[in-house]
């Protein structure tokens, strides 16, 4: 607070209560304790939590542009298909809380964002296993790069299963589920006076790894088709190639796409398939950097290629 700077490392062992959830008497010992501190330092008194506002968003500034994070009721999770949590073919489980209880939507405003007359220009991008959105945001420098590169766009990053090797992303992948999530976000961002409307205009859909799955969900019935101009690929593309394919058949909007060898296979098929048809609408890359690195290698070169309507005009 501005009264005292804290910092408390609290350890439970062997606590009797095994609970996967908030209400863990532990986690409510440790919670209690620390507010006892708090309160202590600062005066403040009582020991109830303050009810969390859904859409409250909490923003972080740093040179170059701002990014915040807010709940959301058209978030990916909770979702009913992973109510009991999830069980991989090992037997290992990920129970409900906390992998499919977050309800968090990350969000980065370049300052040099402007709302252009048709709407807001927004990059969806979907993180892979274990993995959370607030760390994807950081670990790949995405904030910097659209900055350095005069990008004119939101970037959204929807929490997928938190930090699960799961790549089922619940409401999102659900029919209009893209629109309802720009929706809410744009609208989100109208309430904060980032911008006027909560009309969108052009959207990327980007996905690293198991992101592949909403990607795929998202083209092919996501409600907003029509207004994808880029797809990236970041060594994503395990399955769901036909819904892929369907949407550049469909449409004029362009795949780029970066593969470790892992997945030349599928890469090499879909390109020998399709190139023939859709020209330099489809762009693959072989690289020989990390299965991690592929995000922080390639997002800055295609940032850089795309068109006038994507860029800042903000020096």
């Amino acid at each position: 607070s501005d009264r005292a700077n804290i910092a408390i490392a609290i350890v439970v062992d062997k606590h009797a209560d095994h609970g996967e959830g908030i209400d863990n008497r532990a986690v409510l010992l440790v919670a209690h304790v620390a507010r006892a501190v708090w309160n202590h330092f600062t005066g403040d008194r009582g020991y109830y939590a303050r009810k969390v506002v859904e859409d409250h968003v909490d923003w972080n500034f740093f040179p170059g542009g701002r990014w915040g994070i807010y709940r959301s009721h058209v978030a990916s999770f909770p979702h009913e298909e992973r109510a009991d949590g999830y069980t991989r073919r090992d037997g290992t489980h990920y129970p409900p809380f906390p992998h499919y209880m977050d309800s968090s939507i990350v969000v980065f405003v370049p300052d040099a964002f402007d709302e252009t007359q048709e709407g807001s220009n927004v990059i969806v991008h979907f993180h892979g296993h274990n993995r959370d959105n607030l760390s994807e945001l950081v670990r790949h420098d995405m904030p910097q790069t659209m900055i350095s590169e005069k990008i004119n766009a939101i970037l959204v990053l929807p929490q997928g299963p938190y930090r699960a090797p799961d790549s089922f992303c619940g409401r999102v992948e659900e029919e209009d589920g893209l629109r309802r999530l720009v929706r809410d976000v744009l609208e989100t961002m109208r309430k904060e006076e980032v911008v006027a409307t909560g009309n969108v205009n052009r959207v990327i859909v980007s996905a690293h790894s198991g992101g592949y799955r909403p990607a795929a969900f998202v083209l092919h019935w996501g409600g907003l088709s029509d207004r994808v101009t880029d797809v990236f690929l970041f060594d994503a593309f395990y399955a769901l190639q036909e819904y892929f394919r369907e949407w550049l058949l469909q449409g004029e909007g362009r795949i780029r796409g970066a593969y470790t060898e892992h997945l030349a296979s599928e890469h090499r098929t879909f390109e020998e398939e399709l190139k023939t048809t859709v020209g330099e609408r489809l762009q693959f890359t072989a690289t020989e950097v990390g299965h991690e690195a592929v995000v922080k290698r390639y997002f800055p070169e295609w940032l850089r290629e795309l068109d006038a309507g994507w860029k800042s005009l903000t020096k």
